[in-house]
């Protein structure tokens, strides 16, 4: 409505915007987006539709996929990928703590959520919400055991984690005579899954991979003799199920492969991150340039500021032309120190103006091109990127 603004209705909600690709959505929805910070994520739901169904077609059709959301997944928004997920007819999300699979539950999505870190004093949480926890340690299945008991609640599911080489959690393989036992005597939990972790899962060949999925295979053999009721196994991630597909079992985890930053052609980029030009600056030959006078101009040049910076996940260590942005398709170095909210960046000689877009991550300078810059990798520039930065998905 004319007097009604778009962005004056709605307040607290994410928005999709859905439709074909000749109508623009990237356009209409940057319309809509909230105007006090011009910093913001464009999620692509289409890209990871086509991401997982890519996956997909490395996988039997028995073959489970279980997606992995936590750390708001990856980034993005865990309650809006957990409910996208479910109606792509995904099998089950993880998470890392229960709060994460608690907020899935009040947004309303149903699937079985698989917690991998279940701390002790979550656990009525845990069984509240019907999340399904993993254990390393008979200590902790017998804390969650007595919360049952107290629930008088029989056949709970669980997830056991075993130990293949991480040297991170999981049951050794001199501890399972003690889980076997344990679980063989408490009628209120069942084996839902075992699984592991590989440790470089990117690397191909490799002859440590490949030990890992001969000792998984044995400690879940192990496992699986002693119990007559079938359980999962499940042991890729991302990586693993590129370039180990043999090792795929009954289930596989795809994580921030959703989002296409793995340099596959196979893949399609899924996250973007914008912001505008705040301000041009004209600085003279001998003028200093942000905090601490890092950057001391020898000759005159025009600089832009973009309200972007470490509170975002535009790291300080990208100060001094060690990172920047694209305008128009060109490329602008970093001046001086990255503020906490902004950044200057060097325009040259361009036709720039305040208002213009500034690709921080996009056609021009992938996540990875970004995180080499940051002497990191996409996960953690991801889940680097901080909660003010507004979230837009879109879907043609």
């Amino acid at each position: 409505y004319p007097d009604q603004p778009f962005q004056h209705q709605i307040t607290g909600k994410s928005i999709l915007f859905k439709g074909m690709r000749a109508a623009k959505m990237e356009q209409l929805a940057r319309q809509f987006k909230q105007q006090h910070h011009q910093t913001y994520l464009e999620i692509d739901l289409s890209a990871i539709r086509h991401n997982i169904k890519a996956y997909k077609a490395q996988l039997k059709d028995s073959t489970q996929i279980l997606c992995m959301v936590k750390a708001s997944s990856y980034g993005s928004d865990a309650k809006t990928m957990g409910k996208f997920l479910e109606g792509m007819g995904i099998n089950c999300l993880g998470v890392a703590f229960v709060d994460e699979g608690v907020e899935l539950r009040k947004s309303g999505v149903d699937l079985p959520i698989f917690v991998m870190n279940c701390e002790e004093s979550s656990y009525a949480q845990c069984i509240e919400n019907r999340l399904e926890p993993a254990f390393f340690s008979v200590q902790q299945l017998n804390a969650f055991v007595v919360e049952l008991i107290d629930r008088s609640l029989l056949s709970y599911p669980v997830h056991i984690k075993l130990e293949t080489g991480m040297n991170r959690l999981g049951f050794e393989e001199s501890e399972l005579r003690s889980l076997i036992n344990f679980v063989k005597g408490q009628p209120e939990i069942y084996i839902r899954s075992v699984y592991s972790h590989l440790a470089e899962s990117d690397k191909v060949p490799s002859d440590f991979t490949r030990h890992q999925i001969e000792r998984f295979t044995l400690l879940a053999d192990q496992l699986e003799n002693e119990f007559p009721q079938p359980f999962l196994r499940h042991l890729l991630n991302s990586s693993g199920i590129w370039n180990y597909p043999e090792a795929q079992f009954d289930m596989v985890r795809l994580g921030i492969g959703m989002y296409g930053v793995m340099e596959d052609p196979q893949l399609e980029p899924a996250i973007a991150w914008y912001s505008s030009v705040s301000q041009i600056k004209h600085v003279s030959a001998g003028e200093s340039v942000g905090y601490n006078r890092e950057f001391i101009a020898k000759e005159a040049l025009r600089i832009a500021v973009v309200p972007v910076g470490y509170a975002d996940g535009f790291r300080r260590s990208l100060s001094g032309g060690k990172g920047g942005v694209f305008i128009g398709g060109h490329w602008c170095p970093s001046v001086g120190n990255v503020c906490m909210d902004m950044i200057m960046v060097d325009i040259g000689q361009l036709d720039v103006k305040p208002g213009d877009q500034v690709e921080i991550i996009g056609q021009h300078q992938s996540m990875a091109d970004f995180a080499r810059r940051m002497h990191t990798i996409p996960y953690e520039v991801m889940t680097g990127f901080s909660p003010r930065v507004h979230r837009i998905f879109i879907e043609h």
